[in-house]
């Protein structure tokens, strides 16, 4: 299932996500007491100013970001979700009205040099401004005057995680809890790192101590939901989605969550109203509209997929961020125009700091257009940064298969095979049995297939059947290029 909400993102500017959007404030004076207050502070101050400035700039994207840190100061678990997913919504629907972030950041910083929350909230502007490497300069710098401070922890374990840097993420996030209040909101955020870094115990631990200390807190719940969703545990976690439901009926994130536990289900009819209703919610959001898209079409609604895919498309018309870009690559996808979605996932590939997963989409769509070469490159690339992840090596092998090289093929297989001992091992038997086939060593096939029929009695027909179909289709498509 694709990911639709990057738990990076959620983590990198879950803590000091503030001011740094579509404009600047509107008042030398308004600016003056918004910093005076943030430094100070004073986040009953920060909220007053944002609540008014939100209602006469409903699309603006400071305002959301201040809301979401007040809330976050103030301790207000179920109103800083609700802000998070505001600017998540706002932030997509002012693509084209962002100025650049890193201004903001670097003026910030120039009055208030010595100030770690300065530093701490220009870190998660020149984020969010795509400035990587200065994002990650400026939480250091946060950490280095605010040694004792857990949010310049906090928010330097986000910036590394978004950099693909999760062993040092994971160190920070252990000085961030050892120095942190112990709040539920804290919990929550913690769980969602943890997730991130595929630590699902930690994970569900974090969130079972934040059930505890706000048991009649939605975003409580909800957290815990998000565990069991990718722990495949989707009925676990449709009882706690549907009680935060219960809990807070205009809680967004959650409906989102509970979408992803019925489409593992495989209700996509109950996943659809899900996402619907978070779209009702998120009315200015494009990546609801979009995972809504991608809905309609699996309920059979082909015609009300590309309505929403080209309205996606007409209002990211001339947005040149990464998300943009991975939207747009997303509904170009949808509508079957895969050279466009190649050009976006290239883009993206540009603006990304660990562009993973980037690759792997594109190395697909590489395949879909017969260029098996490329696909290759691609997936080589995901391999480089993902080494662990099995499943860069058993795109790669399959393109090798479809290429004649056996060699090679039976190499990635084996990687796996020698790496990995679930059900992937169970799928590298079947591959590497294919390429054994092919190259003429059928006892060496039949060996492969009669282990992985041990490992999952009644699979192995029908995955070796769709893996020879598969590299038989890869032929197919580069021949038909090469004519």
């Amino acid at each position: 299932m694709h990911r639709r909400r990057s738990l990076v993102f959620l983590l990198a500017v879950a803590v000091f996500a503030v001011s740094t959007g579509c404009g600047r404030l509107r008042s030398a004076p308004t600016e003056a007491n918004l910093e005076r207050a943030m430094l100070s502070g004073d986040w009953q101050r920060v909220m007053g100013i944002a609540k008014s400035w939100h209602e006469h700039y409903p699309i603006d994207v400071v305002p959301a970001f201040l809301l979401w840190e007040a809330t976050f100061r103030l301790g207000d678990i179920d109103g800083y979700s609700r802000a998070r997913h505001l600017l998540d919504g706002v932030g997509q629907a002012s693509f084209l009205a962002v100025e650049p972030l890193g201004h903001w950041a670097r003026a910030l910083t120039a009055r208030h040099p010595d100030s770690a929350v300065a530093w701490q909230v220009a870190a998660q502007a020149l984020w969010r401004s795509e400035s990587h490497d200065d994002a990650m300069a400026a939480a250091s710098t946060a950490v280095r005057l605010g040694p004792k401070d857990w949010a310049s922890w906090e928010i330097r374990s986000g910036v590394r995680m978004n950099e693909g840097d999760y062993a040092g993420a994971e160190a920070d996030l252990y000085r961030a809890t050892a120095l942190g209040p112990d709040s539920a909101l804290l919990r929550v955020l913690r769980s969602i790192a943890y997730c991130a870094l595929k630590r699902y115990d930690q994970a569900l631990s974090e969130a079972n101590k934040a059930v505890e200390m706000a048991p009649k807190a939605a975003s409580t719940y909800a957290a815990r939901g998000h565990c069991y969703v990718l722990m495949g545990q989707p009925r676990r976690a449709m009882a706690d989605l549907s009680h935060a439901i219960e809990l807070d009926p205009e809680e967004t994130s959650v409906y989102g969550l509970r979408s992803e536990a019925y489409q593992a289900l495989g209700d996509y009819g109950s996943a659809l109203a899900d996402k619907s209703e978070e779209v009702r919610l998120l009315p200015y959001a494009l990546e609801p509209r979009t995972d809504r898209a991608e809905l309609l079409d699996k309920t059979g609604d082909q015609q009300g997929a590309a309505g929403e895919y080209r309205d996606v498309l007409s209002r990211l018309d001339g947005a040149r961020e990464a998300k943009a870009y991975d939207l747009r690559a997303r509904a170009h996808a949808g509508l079957g125009q895969l050279s466009q979605e190649q050009a976006d996932l290239t883009e993206l590939i540009c603006l990304e700091p660990r562009p993973a997963e980037a690759y792997a989409r594109r190395l697909q769509v590489d395949a879909s257009l017969g260029d098996l070469a490329q696909a290759v490159e691609d997936a080589t690339h995901y391999i480089d940064l993902r080494p662990d992840a099995p499943k860069g090596y058993s795109a790669r092998g399959a393109l090798y298969l479809a290429l004649g090289d056996y060699r090679r093929a039976l190499a990635d297989s084996t990687h796996i095979i020698e790496t990995d001992r679930g059900v992937q091992a169970v799928g590298a038997y079947c591959s590497r049995g294919v390429a054994y086939e092919m190259e003429g060593e059928k006892d060496l096939a039949k060996r492969d297939f009669d282990e992985a029929e041990r490992r999952a009695p009644g699979r192995t027909h029908r995955v070796v059947e769709e893996d020879r179909q598969y590299v038989l289709r890869l032929r197919t498509l580069a021949k038909a290029r090469s004519r």
